[in-house]
Formats: C-alpha cells, structure tokens, sequence
C-alpha cells in the first residue's frame, strides 16, 4: 500500500526530519555520542551517531515544504536562545509559536526508527494540526523549562497512557477512557513537555493534571504580557 501523509493523507511521501535540519548543528557536543536509553520513565532516547539526522518519510512534499516549513522558519529565532541557555521573554503568539512546534516535533519523533513504544500519539491529534497550523490540537498541553546541564545530543521519552474522563452528572458515575500520550524532549538546554488525549477537546481532564517538576505552562498561554522563560529546572 502507498504510505498517505499523516497530517493531509496526501501521497507520495517524502523525507522529514525529526529533529529539523537548523538544530542538529546545535544538538551535539564535538565528539560525543549519544547512547540509546529505553523504557522507564526515567530513561530518554537518544541517537547512537554524533550527527542526529534522523528522517522519516510520514509527510508529504506539499506539508514539508509548506506549513511545517514556514512552522520551523519562524520558530527557530525563538527556540535557538532557549537551546543554548538563554532566558527568554515569550509572549502570547511566542508561546503559541513554540507549543505548535512542541507537538509537531513530537509527531514526528514517534515515527523514528529508535523510538520503540509502540503508537501513543492518535491520528485524530495529526489531523486537528494540520487543519489548524498554527496551535496546537485543544486537547494537548505543553510545559517549557530549562535543563542546566545540557546532554550531549537531542533525548526524548515519548509515553502512550491511558486518560479518565468521569461524568459525575447523573446517579452512576460513567468512566469513559481515552488513549492518551506524554512526551518529553530535551534539546540541550531547552526543556519541551506535551501531553495531550484523542478525546474531545471539552474533556479537560489535562487541567488536573500535575505539571512535570520545575517547567512552565505556556499552552493553553495562561500570561498573555509575556513570561520570561525558561525556568531552571530544580530551581
């Protein structure tokens, strides 16, 4: 069968890479080598190579060369400081800009030949991205904090869970389950983390959940002047 887009169901399909092509000079420190970590919720993946060049063919031309790469034309001047340690005042779009690309970075982490935990992120959560571009599916939240010791490439953990809603509206509460995800990246010094669900967006379950240790919300934006991000974590 002809392998369709994942965003647009387009076709043919062609190569994408999963950490963009403008921050893998900045991923890795001269002569280190990334080890592969697997499975708990401690470890990360990372790339057995000192060049991160990690494609995967899920995209068609059309997306490639159109949103995702207008996406990562306007993202890198505000992402490339926070990779290198800077702190950073981000307001209302900054942190729309960065939470879009937080999620569409992660999607495409998932199809990468070192990622092995199976399907977490759901097709419905692609979809609702690309008919919307330029935010987030409303069902996905999205933390940033800043790591002090940089690794020495791109890690990530990427997590399929189950997520709860329960409608305590009538005499016998009713559970209705949703396949959920977490992801985690970390690209030197810039911490990204997104959780989201295939349910309906006005299942807010996400809201109750507890933010990852030291990061920031920046989607939904909850300050709309500006924060100065990121944090450090442990701080």
């Amino acid at each position: 069968m002809t392998r369709k887009c994942v965003f647009c169901g387009g076709a043919p399909v062609t190569a994408e890479h999963a950490w963009p092509a403008w921050l893998q000079p900045h991923l890795t420190t001269p002569g280190t080598v990334v080890s592969r970590r697997w499975g708990t919720a401690e470890n990360m993946t990372g790339v057995e190579t000192p060049k991160p060049d990690v494609k995967v063919r899920r995209v068609c031309i059309t997306c490639n060369n159109g949103w995702m790469s207008d996406l990562e034309g306007k993202a890198k001047d505000v992402l490339l400081p926070m990779v290198q340690g800077q702190v950073q005042r981000l307001g209302y779009s900054d942190q729309q800009l960065v939470a879009t690309w937080a999620i569409k970075t992660a999607m495409m982490l998932q199809f990468t030949p070192v990622y092995e935990a199976g399907p977490a992120i759901h097709p419905r959560l692609y979809r609702e991205l690309y008919a919307q571009r330029d935010q987030p599916p409303a069902s996905v939240v999205v933390w940033l904090g800043r790591e002090a010791q940089a690794p020495p490439g791109g890690l990530f953990r990427i997590r399929p869970m189950m997520i709860e809603h329960r409608d305590m509206s009538g005499l016998v509460p009713v559970r209705t389950p949703y396949l959920g995800f977490e992801a985690t990246m970390v690209a030197r010094h810039l911490v990204l983390a997104v959780m989201g669900h295939a349910g309906p967006a006005q299942v807010n379950v996400l809201d109750e959940a507890a933010p990852p240790p030291a990061l920031e919300r920046i989607w939904p934006v909850r300050a709309s002047r500006g924060v100065l991000l990121p944090e450090r974590r442990g701080a």
